[in-house]
C-alpha cells in the first residue's frame, strides 16, 4: 500500500501541468487564476474580456489592448452595466494582483466567471507584452 502511495505522489507533478501549460488553475478560494503569459496566449486564440480594476490614472499610463477600465472602488456600482454573463470568462487585472483578487471575489459572488491575473500589469510589462 505504501508503495502505491509513493508511486501516485511521484507521478503527481506530471499530472498537474507544467510551466508551459496555458490553462488556468483553480485557486484554493474557488477563483480561477492565471498569469500574464497564459493570458497573452489566450488572447492570440481569440477575443477575451479583460477588466482592468486600476485607477483611471494608472490605466491611462498603459493597459492591455481592449481592456475595460472599471476601478475596484466603482466595480459594485457599475457591475450591472457591464453586460457580463455567467457563462463568459472575464480576466481581471490590476497592477500586482491584490485588487484583481478582490474584484474576482466580487464577480464570483455574483455568479460570474472571473479569472484573476495574478501577476497583473507589472508582470505584463516585465514580460515585454505590449501596452496601449
Amino acid at each position: 500500500m505504501r508503495w502505491l502511495l509513493l508511486v501516485l505522489l511521484a507521478s503527481a507533478p506530471a499530472c498537474s501541468g507544467g510551466e508551459g501549460e496555458t490553462t488556468s488553475v483553480r485557486a484554493a478560494n474557488g477563483i480561477r487564476t492565471t498569469r500574464t503569459p497564459e493570458l497573452a496566449e489566450r488572447m492570440k486564440a481569440g477575443p477575451v474580456r479583460v477588466l482592468d480594476v486600476r485607477t483611471p490614472k494608472e490605466f491611462a499610463s498603459g493597459h492591455i489592448a481592449g481592456a475595460e477600465n472599471v476601478p475596484l472602488d466603482q466595480l459594485k456600482a457599475r457591475l450591472d452595466g457591464l453586460g457580463l454573463s455567467a457563462d463568459q470568462e472575464v480576466y481581471v487585472v490590476c497592477e500586482s494582483g491584490a485588487r484583481s483578487r478582490a474584484a474576482s471575489q466580487t464577480l464570483a459572488g455574483r455568479g460570474l466567471l472571473p479569472v484573476d491575473v495574478e501577476d497583473g500589469m507589472a508582470g505584463w510589462r516585465w514580460k515585454g507584452f505590449p501596452v496601449e
